[in-house]
This record gives C-alpha cells, structure tokens and sequence, in this order.
C-alpha cells in the first residue's frame, strides 16, 4: 500500500492516474518516520466515498454483554483477557489501544492478519474481543455468531442502529473510523478534478448504487472535492492526536 501511494504521488497530473486514498494513508503519515509521501501535500482530494465503522465484538459466550460490562469483567482480571488486531498500527489495533486508554484496563493484544481471522478467533473463542472494521463482522454479528456491543462511529451506524457508539458508552468515548477516498496527484487541475467528482455525484443518486456500497454496514459519503479536503485535514489532526496520546510507531 505505500509503495503505490509512492507511485501515484509521483504520477503525472492529468487525471489519468487516481489513488483510492484509505484512513490507513493519514495514520501512516505519524505511524513511519519515513513514508515516501504526504497525504496533505501530494494529493488533490476529489471525494470520500465511504466511511466504514469498526465493530466492538465478542464470541456469544461473552459473559459481557455491554461495554460496561466488559470493562468491569476485563478489570476484575487484569491482564487475563486478550484483544485480536489486524497487526500493529492497524485500525483494530488503534482502536483496542485507544480503548485501553479510555477505560483504564488491561488486556493482552493477539496480532492476526486481518479482520478476517479476528472474526474467526472471536468465533472459535480464542480471543476475547475485537474491533474490526464492520464489513467482516457485521454479517456474522446479524446471525448471532459474535456480539456486537458498540461501534466506533461519531453517530450510531444505519446498519445496526440498535448498537451504541463509544462515545455514549465510555465517559472518555471516541470515534475512529475506517474510510476510503478519491484522490489525484497534487497539481491536477481543478476543472479535471470537477470532471472526475461529477460522475460519481450523479451515480450517488442512484439506489443501487448506494445499496452496493452499504451493504456491509459502510456509510455511503461522496462529498465533494472542497468538503473531502477540510475533512481530510479534520482527519490528518485526530491521526496525530490519536498516534501521539497513544506512542505508537512502527519504524
């Protein structure tokens, strides 16, 4: 994923060359000391297409079965309890560390691959809890093969409305989204990055289309190219927020 963020920065700006810019690039940016690129300086934000919750799940044998009542059970046996991630400086690890830091307790991180085998660990109960992003959990959540006790979203998620969100749960609550974006190499001109936002302005109309990029549990953004780039620096501020507060690097 850095290398082709290397090359697309470097890219011609003709708008033949696009990068589909993810959360993981503004993490980067504080998670290496050396990167290869600037996700504020080397891209021209065109639009966020979706933005994609992680989900606070256990096995069904949880005895916990609010946030509450996780934290009282992680507290009761400190160190006993264990948390899967998609590896260091992923999202799911973020959000476990960020969660740790939230409500004081202490559990043992279980780095996997992906939010696949965090699922399968949750469902085979060789972790306790995890936080993937929902589209891999949200379909076993619905059959009752895990619990879903929140999601990391600033409001609750159009998918699963009955789950709360972090902030209502924890005093000390955030939110930490997933999300995917649109974006050309810096100095793309502005007529070309409107050519590129308008088809997909139009195709936000259309219900299928919206319909096939929400359902996993995703919520559907496309906002346009000045809207993505203030949010895009809403985002690259709470990325260095969030990695300083909790010290994690990875080179």
């Amino acid at each position: 994923m850095r290398w082709l963020a290397c090359v697309a920065a470097r890219a011609a700006p003709d708008g033949y060359t696009l990068m589909l810019l993810t959360s993981s690039h503004v993490l980067n940016k504080f998670l290496y000391t050396r990167l290869g690129y600037d996700v504020a300086k080397d891209f021209v934000p065109i639009t966020m297409i979706t933005r994609i919750p992680s989900l606070m799940v256990v096995p069904p044998s949880s005895p916990a079965r609010s946030v509450a009542e996780f934290v009282a059970l992680a507290k009761a046996r400190p160190g006993k309890l264990n948390y899967g991630s998609g590896g260091f400086g992923s999202l799911a690890h973020l959000s476990a560390e960020a969660f740790r830091l939230a409500t004081g307790i202490d559990y043992v991180h279980v780095p996997y691959k992906g939010a696949p085998d965090i699922v399968l660990g949750l469902i085979g109960n060789q972790i306790d809890v995890g936080f993937p992003t929902m589209p891999t959990p949200f379909r076993p959540a619905q059959q009752g093969q895990l619990r879903a006790l929140a999601v990391s979203s600033a409001r609750r998620a159009r998918a699963m409305p009955e789950v709360p969100t972090l902030r209502e749960t924890l005093s000390d609550g955030f939110a930490l989204d997933a999300w995917l974006a649109l974006a050309a190499p810096a100095g793309t001109p502005a007529e070309m990055v409107a050519r590129l936002f308008a088809p997909l302005a139009e195709a936000a109309k259309d219900t299928a289309f919206r319909d096939l990029l929400t359902n996993d549990g995703s919520e559907i953004v496309l906002n346009t190219p000045a809207d993505f780039a203030a949010v895009l620096h809403d985002e690259i501020a709470t990325g260095q927020s969030l990695v300083k507060r909790l010290g994690v690097k990875l080179d």
